[in-house]
């Protein structure tokens, strides 16, 4: 507001219009951030979903005792979030 206001005190003065596309571009920015973050989520709530669905079915396989059945699913979830394979790995 202040750099707007200034060019109204000295409209010849390319400072304050330097200064309020600087900032324009800064918020433009934090926007793209914003968006980007936002699809991020989005997708990683998917990837949680998919991976506590396999778990979910793995799980109640291994609980009846269908071990091809809880294989294969824990197998399924390890592939949604490797990270999370030593789950798996100890019903190997």
């Amino acid at each position: 507001k202040n750099f707007e206001s200034a060019i109204g005190v000295k409209d010849e003065e390319q400072y304050p219009k330097d200064k309020i596309e600087e900032i324009n571009e800064l918020l433009a920015e934090l926007e793209r951030k914003k968006e980007e973050d936002d699809a991020n989520a989005l997708a990683q709530k998917e990837l949680d979903e998919q991976y506590n669905a396999f778990i979910t079915a793995a799980d109640a396989a291994l609980a009846s005792k269908d071990y091809d059945g809880a294989v294969e699913n824990y197998t399924e979830a390890s592939g949604v979030k490797s990270e999370d394979g030593p789950r798996f790995l100890s019903f190997q």
